[in-house]
């Protein structure tokens, strides 16, 4: 299957009538403090076993039509051995996966944030798509940049560089991963 086709057979996949997407891609410092908020000690047990619960739900399907996965889930195992990918697959359930890094300080810009990420991010595709590749049809990626930013009103020229940096780092990083 060409990149073409792989594409519009997501799409199809996610562009569902009544289904949604469920945002399950919480970082350990995140998860962890949810966990914290109910008595439970974030392990990478208790992680997998939450994650777990949550593509194995019964019925799921019917509401949800993509997921997005935080990087310790894609080899994270159901009760029943399945990846957790594999598992949200069988209920028609399009596994994606969060590829930034979070958020930092955006240099010489106090008070402005940008996310990081995007150093080694052709490769991590790569990675993600090659032990996705034999478990699921198909994976969508998920790049969230931060827009956090406090730009005057008199300071276009600021807005017009962070535009210009962030749309030349995603071009850069779509060109190497097609290499």
């Amino acid at each position: 299957m060409n990149d073409t086709t792989e594409l519009e057979a997501t799409i199809n996949d996610m562009v569902q009538k009544g289904r949604g997407v469920l945002a399950a891609d919480e970082s350990t410092p995140t998860i962890a403090k949810r966990f914290k908020a109910i008595d439970v000690e974030s392990t990478e047990e208790s992680r997998r076993a939450w994650r777990s619960l949550l593509v194995t739900t019964p019925g799921l399907g019917d509401y949800i039509c993509g997921i997005i996965l935080f990087e310790e889930t894609l080899t994270q195992r159901t009760g029943e051995g399945k990846t957790v990918p594999k598992a949200a697959w069988l209920q028609a359930i399009v596994p994606g996966i969060k590829v930034d890094k979070g958020k930092i300080p955006l240099a010489l810009s106090a008070g402005d944030l940008i996310t990081k990420g995007l150093d080694g991010l052709a490769e991590r595709l790569r990675s993600y798509k090659k032990e996705l590749v034999r478990d699921v049809k198909s994976l969508v990626e998920k790049y969230r940049r931060a827009m956090d930013w406090d730009i005057p009103d008199n300071d276009e020229k600021k807005g017009d560089v962070l535009i210009f940096e962030t749309i030349q780092k995603a071009l850069d990083v779509i060109n190497d991963s097609n290499k």
